[in-house]
C-alpha cells in the first residue's frame, strides 16, 4: 500500500511538473512612474511669480509658484493683532480681584452689623443690616459676572488663534507646492494668468523607482486564486529590450496581482517596482520580467497530492 501511494505521488508529480515550476517568465511588460503628480491651483488669483522652468528636478515641499497675496497677508496681521489683544483680555485678572476685594469688604461689612444687632439690639437698625446684605448679594454677582467674563475672554481668545490659523492657511494656499521628488514635466500656466481652484498647472513624474506591468496565465503560475496574496513581494527580475539587444538584470519585487482573469485567454495583470536611482530604467520602455515563485506556492501541489 505504501509503495503504490509512493508510486503515484511520483507519477502526478512528474505530470505537474511545468505548474510548478519555480520561475515564471512575463513577457511584454511595460513601465511606467511609480509616483507621479499633477499639482493644481488651490485658491483663485493672479500668478505673479515662477520659481522653477520646464524640466527642472524638484523636491516635496518646494515652492513651484506664487499667486498674489498681498490680500491674504493683510488678513493674517489683522489676524495677529486681533489674538494679541485676546490673549491680554483672557489673561487680565483686574476685574475678579477687585470683585473678589469688594465681595470681602462688603461680607465683612454685614458680618460687623449682625453681630452688633446680636450683641446690643437696636444698636442697628434693620434698614442698615438689609443694605449691608443687599450690597453683599451685589458683590457676589459682580464676581459671578467677573469670572464669565474671563471665560468669555478665553473663549475669544481661542476663535482668535482659528483665525489666525485661517489666515495663514490662505497665505499659504497661494505658494504652489511639489507634493513629490520630481521633474517637471509640464508647466501649462503662464504669468499673469488668472487661475481657479483646481486649475491645472504642473505635472510632476518621479523615476526613482518605476512600476513594470504585463500579464501572466494563472496557470503558468500554478497557484489557485486564494493563493495570489502569496505572489506579493515575491523577487522578480526586470530584463530591458534596448536597440534589439537585452539589458542587465534589474531585481524587484512583485507588488500588485490581480485578482480579475480574463475569460478569453486566462490572463491576469502582474505589477512590480524597480529602485532606479541610477536613472537607468526609463518609463515608456517595454521588457519581460522572470518572476522567482515563493516556495511556498511552488510546493502547494505537492501538498495536494499528499
Amino acid at each position: 500500500k505504501y509503495c503504490l501511494k509512493a508510486f503515484a505521488f511520483l507519477l502526478l508529480l512528474s505530470m505537474n511538473e511545468p505548474v510548478i515550476s519555480k520561475t515564471v517568465e512575463i513577457r511584454s511588460v511595460v513601465l511606467t512612474p511609480a509616483k507621479q503628480a499633477d499639482v493644481p491651483a488651490q485658491t483663485t488669483g493672479t500668478l505673479i511669480d515662477f520659481a522653477v522652468n520646464w524640466g527642472e528636478t524638484v523636491k516635496q515641499g518646494q515652492v513651484l509658484a506664487q499667486i498674489d497675496d498681498s490680500d491674504a497677508v493683510l488678513k493674517e496681521k489683522k489676524a495677529e493683532y486681533e489674538l494679541q489683544i485676546a490673549e491680554k483680555l483672557a489673561t487680565d485678572n483686574l476685574g475678579i480681584d477687585l470683585a473678589t476685594k469688594k465681595l470681602d469688604f462688603s461680607r465683612a461689612e454685614y458680618q460687623r452689623l449682625v453681630i452688633a444687632q446680636q450683641a446690643q439690639p437696636r444698636s442697628v437698625s434693620s434698614s442698615e443690616i438689609e443694605r449691608a446684605k443687599l450690597e453683599l448679594d451685589q458683590s457676589e454677582i459682580e464676581l459671578i459676572r467677573s469670572q464669565r467674563e474671563q471665560e468669555l475672554a478665553r473663549l475669544r481668545l481661542s476663535v482668535a488663534r482659528g483665525a489666525l490659523d485661517e489666515a495663514k492657511r490662505e497665505v499659504q494656499l497661494r505658494k504652489i507646492l511639489s507634493p513629490i521628488n520630481g521633474k517637471i514635466e509640464s508647466l501649462t500656466r503662464h504669468l499673469g494668468e488668472w487661475v481657479k481652484p483646481g486649475d491645472s498647472m504642473f505635472h510632476i513624474v518621479s523615476t526613482s523607482k518605476v512600476r513594470a506591468e504585463g500579464f501572466a496565465t494563472l496557470s503558468s503560475l500554478g497557484i489557485s486564486m486564494k493563493k495570489l496574496k502569496n505572489l506579493t513581494n515575491a523577487q522578480v527580475e526586470l530584463f530591458i529590450d534596448i536597440e534589439n539587444a537585452e539589458s542587465k538584470p534589474h531585481k524587484g519585487k512583485i507588488i500588485f496581482v490581480s485578482s480579475l482573469v480574463d475569460p478569453v485567454n486566462g490572463q491576469l495583470r502582474v505589477g512590480a517596482e524597480f529602485d532606479n536611482l541610477l536613472g537607468e530604467l526609463t518609463p515608456g520602455l517595454r521588457g519581460r520580467m522572470m518572476l522567482q515563485l515563493p516556495e511556498s506556492t511552488t510546493s502547494e501541489k505537492v501538498k495536494e497530492i499528499q
